[in-house]
């Protein structure tokens, strides 16, 4: 169930609008304010926010600028009683999918609001569709007979596009690291840097430093500033 966000400070509006969009199963929030609209999108991350231009706290477009950089794969619709073609350009240049003038008709902001939520779902097929294959490029570079390794791959094609955390397990030369790059290359985070480590190659007394790092002058060798692993890996 797809939710929707309602930013209007009127309450009539508020309330037919999310009377007629609770028929069609979606999950209704308002807001009256800016600042109440930013505290919802933060809490439900909704996938639709409709935004009343005039607001009591400051302007639709303020708004909207603001959402994109806290959920930028947000659709945002803006509605107005002006018909003003500049606020327009300026709502489509931020992102906003579209723009409706006050009286809205509830036919019409249906069918808008179809077509955006649809595109949302062909954007995520086509992004979980390039991240399987990403997956079976990089799971091919390894030659395997073993049926234990093709589970893992499969495996692998389910967790490469989450965010969850991975725990790869298995004696030496097994191919955890081979693993864990073919995850990685598949993932949201495939252009950020991955950072390896051999633990057991580092002596006790420096791997504090070496994960998190050091300052100037923190210790009596401490001739520079390192970064850490973790600050490297950060992404």
């Amino acid at each position: 169930m797809e939710t929707i966000l309602i930013v209007d400070d009127e309450k009539l509006i508020r309330w037919s609008l999310s009377e007629e969009l609770a028929k069609e199963r979606f999950l209704i929030l308002t807001a009256e304010t800016i600042q109440e609209a930013v505290a919802k999108v933060r809490q439900s991350m909704p996938e639709l926010v409709i935004i009343d231009l005039r607001l009591p706290d400051g302007n639709g477009i303020a708004l909207l600028q603001t959402i994109k950089e806290i959920h930028p794969d947000v659709v945002t619709i803006i509605l107005t009683a002006e018909d003003k073609s500049s606020s327009a350009v300026q709502a489509m240049k931020l992102g906003a999918y579209d723009y409706l003038t006050k009286p809205i008709r509830i036919d019409v902001l249906k069918i808008v609001i179809g077509k955006a939520l649809e595109n949302i779902r062909l954007k995520r097929e086509l992004q979980l569709l390039y991240q399987q294959q990403e997956v079976q490029h990089h799971a091919d570079e390894i030659i395997t007979g073993s049926e234990c390794m093709k589970n893992v791959f499969e495996f692998v094609k389910k967790a490469a596009p989450t965010n969850s955390t991975v725990l790869i397990t298995g004696e030496s030369g097994t191919g955890k690291e081979l693993v864990a790059r073919a995850i990685h290359r598949a993932s949201g985070r495939k252009n950020r840097p991955m950072v390896s480590i051999n633990c057991g190659a580092i002596a006790d007394t420096l791997i504090e430093s070496e994960l998190f790092g050091h300052e100037l002058g923190a210790y009596t060798d401490a001739v520079t500033q390192k970064k850490g692993l973790f600050e490297s890996a950060d992404g």
